[in-house]
């Protein structure tokens, strides 16, 4: 899997991602609130929203934003920002949010 930090922008009606390696723009909404998963499914501790990261999906070779969520315990969590009744999964590079 192909991701990629990008530098993200982020209005109360919607979310533009934009592309650093390739300067090319994404516009999507951004999901409702009651719908952004409020609890790690690990321990049961509120999630923070990291923001987020635009990465490239392999069922259909689109450039898509995932959203991303912290536990207070660094359970990493994310999913298709495009696809809000997806549940959420781990994510498999927490190296990408961890404080320095």
């Amino acid at each position: 899997m192909n991701v990629q930090l990008s530098a993200c922008l982020q209005s109360d009606r919607q979310a533009v991602c934009k592309s650093v390696e390739h300067q090319s723009l994404a516009t999507l909404s951004v999901m409702d609130h009651d719908a952004e998963p409020q609890s790690c499914p690990d321990c049961g501790r509120e999630l923070r929203n990291l923001g987020l990261v635009l990465s490239l999906r392999d069922d259909d070779n689109r450039r898509v934003c995932r959203q991303a969520w912290r536990c207070p315990e660094d359970h990493f969590w994310w999913r298709w920002a495009d696809r809000p009744a997806e549940a959420i999964e781990v994510c498999p590079y927490p190296q990408l949010f961890r404080k320095r």
